[in-house]
């Protein structure tokens, strides 16, 4: 009697084995064909319709080459709310996003001394990146240097015009070192 209870254990570790070596066969072979998938992708080339270079600045001319990440650029500009901010359904978005200092008053102290204190708003996509930084009270009332463009914007055009060719040279002008930045001549206070 024990020998068949033994057979039928053996059975069933039998039919394990065999149903696990058959899921890490299928899992393998799924990797295998993803990574294929992958390097197909990387050697085909895109139908370049337009000519686009670094300096090319509108997003709607890259678009003609990339609309998936034109699309998704452009679902940027759509209202959105979440509970770290956003403007919320059926907002304006022609005039800057809702004030959190008004919102949360304790923010101005927080921030007290500092750009913040005078202007933080709700974030928006990415799509009003530069209006926000253009508008924002903190750079319109309070010079600063423009190290806030880093995040903002796409800037090698802009150090390639300003350092006349030459990006490091360009960038050094627009974002100048911390203490030059704070020097009181740079800013006509002294």
């Amino acid at each position: 009697m024990t020998n068949g209870a033994t057979t039928g254990r053996n059975w069933w570790l039998i039919a394990l084995a065999f149903l696990g070596v058959a899921g890490l066969t299928v899992l393998l072979l799924a990797l295998l064909t993803n990574i294929f998938e992958r390097k197909q992708e990387a050697r085909q080339s895109f139908v370049r319709l337009v000519e686009v270079t670094e300096d090319t600045m509108d997003p709607k001319v890259w678009g003609q080459n990339w609309p998936a990440e034109y699309d998704s650029y452009l679902r940027t500009s759509l209202p959105t709310a979440t509970k770290y901010g956003g403007r919320g359904l059926g907002a304006s978005d022609g005039g800057p996003a809702e004030q959190k200092l008004d919102r949360d008053p304790w923010l101005r102290r927080i921030f007290a001394g500092y750009a913040f204190a005078i202007d933080y708003r709700d974030r928006r996509g990415h799509a009003y990146a530069l209006f926000d930084q253009e508008q924002t009270r903190r750079v319109t009332e309070k010079k600063q240097p423009g190290a806030c463009l880093q995040c903002h914007a796409s800037n090698l055009a802009l150090y390639r015009f300003v350092g006349k060719g030459d990006v490091t040279k360009g960038f050094e002008q627009v974002n100048p070192p911390a203490w030059t930045a704070m020097s009181p001549r740079r800013w006509g206070s002294v």
